[in-house]
């Protein structure tokens, strides 16, 4: 591809425990021949968020931060999200964070917002929809937050 087109790449998320390489699809504008823009947070993969900039080797190693975005990765999985709870999560990202919902699927929500707003508004704006999500009747909810 060509620089400053977007394409999408396969990226190292981890190893499992049997040893196999767990890759994750992500969307990216790539800047030179190896290296990518980050257009959206990543579902699996940790230590990235939308807008960060790395260095691709290839889909068997981590990828190598080369700037960061100011922006704050935040995943959230579950045995079951129902669609409302998607939508209610888009709404208070956008009006409370200023963020975005990059993805997500019928068991995971990834958000991005930017580090700025601050980590109590952010934990408080988070934990509270973590908590109405289990109020939906969603047994063991969790987050895993990735900064980046």
């Amino acid at each position: 591809m060509v620089a400053g087109s977007m394409e999408t790449i396969k990226i190292y998320a981890e190893k499992t425990s049997n040893g196999n390489i767990l890759r994750e699809e992500v969307p990216v504008e790539k800047l030179s021949n190896d290296s990518y823009e980050l257009l959206a947070s990543p579902g699996l993969a940790l230590n990235l968020a939308k807008g960060d900039r790395f260095r691709f080797v290839d889909e068997n190693t981590p990828v190598e931060v080369l700037q960061r975005s100011g922006n704050l990765c935040i995943q959230f999985f579950s045995d079951a999200i129902p669609v409302a709870a998607i939508r209610s999560i888009e709404r208070r990202v956008a009006e409370e964070l200023n963020g975005t919902v990059d993805g997500y699927t019928e068991r995971n929500v990834v958000i991005t917002v930017s580090v700025e707003l601050g980590f109590p508004t952010i934990e408080q704006v988070v934990g509270e929809l973590a908590i109405r999500l289990t109020w939906s009747g969603i047994r063991e909810t969790s987050m895993t937050w990735t900064m980046a």
